[in-house]
């Protein structure tokens, strides 16, 4: 389900930004709800975005993962106090 979501959703692995490990499973769930399918645990949803090669650190306030949203113009868009742009 998550290559599914990852997929339909357009959520793209990146070096570029970050997002919450917590606001891309919030994303994950709504998708799953929306599909009628029941969401695996986070856990399972963060390994299998590990299995997808998506990278992860932890900063001072969690866990995040290198990713973006690929659109701007869907539901699905975090909200942008969840999304950190990399220093260069």
């Amino acid at each position: 389900m998550a290559f599914r979501f990852i997929d339909e959703v357009g959520i793209e692995a990146t070096f570029e930004e970050t997002m919450k490990f917590d606001t891309l499973y919030q994303l994950f769930v709504k998708f799953c709800n929306l599909k009628g399918e029941k969401s695996p645990s986070q856990r399972h949803f963060n390994g299998e975005l590990k299995k997808l090669e998506f990278l992860s650190v932890r900063k001072n306030d969690g866990f995040y993962w290198f990713a973006k949203h690929k659109s701007t113009k869907s539901f699905f868009t975090p909200d942008p106090e969840s999304v950190v742009r990399e220093e260069e």
